[in-house]
Parts: structure tokens; sequence; C-alpha cells
């Protein structure tokens, strides 16, 4: 395609800088995120049971993730296996969670009772660890100790489900199942009326149920992105960073942390051939004063002070990456 020198040049660039660099980059440590994405290991294998192949369920996770990537809202991705960095996220999104054992159960709702916040879809823990259906009720002790049950299972019809709290679609997918519930608050309804995403409170914390499948299928609902930002900012989860870029449309990615005693940003700017300016705004809290210093192109930055908060623009040209390092 003719671009084989252009990519030389940028490889080497990137080489040097990770040469240059190496021990500042080898010490980076990501800003923890506010948001969790649960992979659970079973769902691919019941997924590829039902449908033949692991793309209809399974997809809800990647949906999930690409919603966060394009809302620019960091995230720590948890397996059910591993989840010894749960107590540091405000929410956990857990994508289609058809199997909990109760090891796992148990630690979710212990993480909800000490304050944390989950979003829980249909049919959380229907299957058991050997593969076999149980229905809605005692059969499904994470969603029983909440004081949820399905109350039935109903087609998709062509509306989804609407929030008039959130004043958001609900993107339904696959199934409706409207929830009977002990207490809670009513957040959207399925076009029947009935309670679609209600907002159960379970000792200090809070868990968010979902009466459907939101992310289900290789290509997710438009109004999953418009949902995942509703829900993260109702959940007080929302980075307390600003990165300003109306136009990317989700094709600028950013992440900053600690390396040592410096603090370091990335901004990848994944529109090929558009550049951009994107403005960006760190709590005074943060402590970054004075300039950046970009890795890459060896260029200032400078960063201006306002009230309670630092704020500094970065020019991207099509493709291009900035590592902004303080000096």
């Amino acid at each position: 395609d003719g671009m084989a020198e252009d990519r030389l040049t940028h490889m080497r660039r990137t080489g040097s800088a990770l040469q240059d660099h190496s021990d500042l980059l080898d010490g980076y440590q990501p800003d923890p995120a506010k948001v969790g994405l649960l992979f659970t290991p079973e769902t691919p294998m019941i997924d590829w049971s039902i449908h033949g192949e692991a793309v209809e369920m399974t997809s809800a996770f990647r949906n999930y993730a690409r919603a966060l990537e394009r809302l620019n809202i960091p995230y720590e991705v948890l397996e059910t296996d591993h989840l010894e960095r749960l107590d540091q996220v405000k929410l956990l999104i857990m994508p289609q969670p058809i199997s909990l054992d109760p090891q796992v159960e148990r630690r979710l709702l212990d993480y909800v009772t000490v304050g944390g916040q989950l979003l829980v879809e249909a049919y959380a823990q229907a299957w058991d660890e050997e593969g076999f259906f149980r229905y809605s009720g005692k059969g499904r002790p994470f969603t029983s100790a909440l004081g949820l049950q399905e109350r039935c299972r109903k087609h998709v019809g062509q509306a989804d489900g609407y929030s008039v709290a959130w004043d958001v679609n609900i993107p339904t997918r696959w199934a409706l199942t409207p929830w009977r519930y002990e207490r809670g608050q009513v957040l959207a309804e399925d076009p029947a009326g009935e309670p679609l995403l209600v907002k159960v409170p379970y000792g200090a914390g809070t868990v968010y149920a979902l009466g459907t499948w939101a992310a289900f299928g290789h290509e997710a609902s438009p109004d999953l992105i418009p949902f995942v930002q509703a829900l993260c900012q109702d959940a007080q989860a929302l980075p307390d960073i600003k990165v300003e870029d109306p136009d990317s449309q989700g094709r600028l990615v950013w992440r900053t942390g600690q390396s040592g005693d410096k603090r370091l940003f990335f901004l990848i700017n994944l529109d090929l051939h558009g550049g951009r300016t994107v403005r960006v705004t760190l709590p005074a809290s943060y402590g970054v004063r004075g300039q950046w210093r970009n890795l890459l192109s060896g260029e200032a930055v400078r960063i201006l002070e306002r009230p309670n908060a630092m704020v500094f623009d970065v020019d991207l040209d099509g493709g291009e990456t900035a590592v902004l390092v303080t000096e």
C-alpha cells in the first residue's frame, strides 16, 4: 500500500523511545480504574453449547469493553478466579454472568455489602458449575439474596426499554426478563411497562439489576454507549479527568499513571487520517505543574493553571501517539 517506509520510520522512533526511557516505562503503573469489567470463563463454554460457537453471549464482554473505550472510561478487567482488585473499583459490570460458583457469589455479595456497586444482567447464575440450567428463584442464590426473581421470559419487540430517570434507551437483546423485586427503585421499564432495570440496595452498596442482555450479539446496539455512560454517572464512577475531543467518535484513547515520582499521560489518535487538538483537564490534586515533555517528539506541552484544575492542549496528527511525562 506504499506505506512501508512510513511504518519503518515510526517503528524506529518507537524503538528508540523504548530504549532511551526503558526504566521510566518499566516502572509505569496505571492509576486504579473506578470501573471493573468481569469475565466469567464459563460463559463462552455455555455460549458454544447453545449456539455452536462462542460469538453471541461471549460478545457481551467485548461490547461493554468497546463502549467504555469509546466513552474514554478506564476500566479494570477482572476474572472470577482472580478478584484480588475487586475492592479497588466503585462499579463492577458483569456481562452475562450466567455461571457463578458459591465462592464467587459470596465474594461479590461481600463487595456490595461494604459499598460496592454491581451491574448484573438477566440469567445471572442460571447455569450451575456442571452446566445444568436452573430456574429463577432459590435455584439462583445470588439474585435470591438480593430479593430478585425473574418474573417471566418475553420476546424482544421492536422497541428498546426506556429509563425516565436517566433519559436513555435501554438496549434489549435476546429476551426480556422483567423483575419481581422486594425492594429498590425502578430505573427503567420494558415496552410493556414492566420493571427492566431495578436499583437494589444491599448493605452499604447497590446492585443495578438489568432484565435483559444489553450487549448480546456480535454487533452492539447503538443504545449501549449512552446506557453505559448513564450507568457510570449514576454510580459516580466516571473519571475525574476530562479529555475533550467532541469529534473523536471513540477514536481517541488515553491513560495515565505514575512511574516513581513522575506522572505519565498517554494519548492515542486512532483516526489515521484526521489530526486533532485535544484538551485535557486534571484536578489540581494531581499536582501537575509547569509542563510536560513528549517522549516521542521531544516537544514541551505547557500546563495552564485554572481554579482547582490544570489544563493542557495536545496536537495529534492522524494516527499519532503522545507519551507525556512531567518535568
